[in-house]
């Protein structure tokens, strides 16, 4: 039976935006927590801002704002009017009609990520939010959304070392990468490549190519043994010492990425 989330079919979303949020209880338990009667734009952001690595989750760590610290300010809950008695809900309580007009606003793409979901919320946060980022936290609110709809530039997404900065990413993407990072060190891999990378997909628990190999009735567990055979593994009991700093991407994969 299929399911929707604010009224948007539950099919629409990112799964690792979904798995990260619980669905967004997240947001309702900042809701919770904050004393407010309905999950309101600030609350999701807030539980957006709270997902390790996450798109907003970088944006209030650039700004030196931690999430809880708007949570704590937010006047009277930061919520607005509850849309009507008939409003969908999460997490038992009632929705807003400007939480609503944000996720039918990113349900107009094809697929709703946590870059997608930002956009729409930061476009319609609430007159309160918008004072204790602005007044307090000095945030330039137009410049956080230029950045998210511009997207990240390619060089953005590596750190001075070579390596990924994980802040560039959305969560799904976030584990499969600390997952490929993970495999190549047990490897003794210095660089790691396009092979590990889809092992790293095809093992990310609840990731999208285990989930399709479900839905085709095929064993996953052939694909991750494939994968890692051409990633160049070696049995457990021949692998070398880790290395010394973490594993880095290859060209293709930056290219890629």
């Amino acid at each position: 039976m299929e399911t929707d989330i604010v009224g948007v079919s539950e099919h629409r979303f990112d799964g690792g935006l979904l798995a990260a949020t619980r669905r967004f209880e997240a947001a309702a338990d900042v809701t919770r927590e904050v004393g407010a009667g309905s999950v309101g734009v600030a609350h999701t952001l807030i539980a957006l801002a709270r997902m390790p690595g996450g798109v907003a989750a970088g944006l209030f760590a650039r700004q030196g704002i931690p999430p809880d610290v708007l949570a704590a300010g937010l006047p009277g809950g930061g919520a607005g009017q509850a849309s009507d008695a008939g409003a969908p809900r999460l997490g038992r309580l009632p929705v807003t009609a400007g939480l609503r007009a944000a996720f039918d606003a990113a349900a107009a793409t094809a697929r709703v990520d946590e870059r997608v979901l930002l956009i729409a919320l930061l476009a319609r946060l609430e007159a309160g939010a918008v004072d204790l980022l602005a007044g307090y936290g000095r945030v330039d609110l137009d410049a956080w959304l230029t950045e998210v709809k511009a997207g990240r530039r390619v060089g953005d997404v590596f750190g001075p070392d070579g390596a990924i900065d994980p802040a560039a990413f959305g969560p799904g993407a976030s584990r499969v990468l600390a997952v490929t990072v993970t495999e190549a060190g047990a490897l003794g891999h210095e660089r790691y490549g396009i092979a590990l990378l889809l092992h790293a997909l095809a093992t990310t628990p609840g990731g999208l190519l285990e989930q399709a190999y479900l839905f085709l009735r095929r064993d996953v567990r052939a694909l991750r043994e494939q994968t890692l055979t051409l990633a160049g593994s070696r049995p457990r009991a021949g692998r070398g010492p880790a290395p010394e700093r973490a594993p880095v991407p290859d060209e293709p994969v930056r290219q890629v990425l």
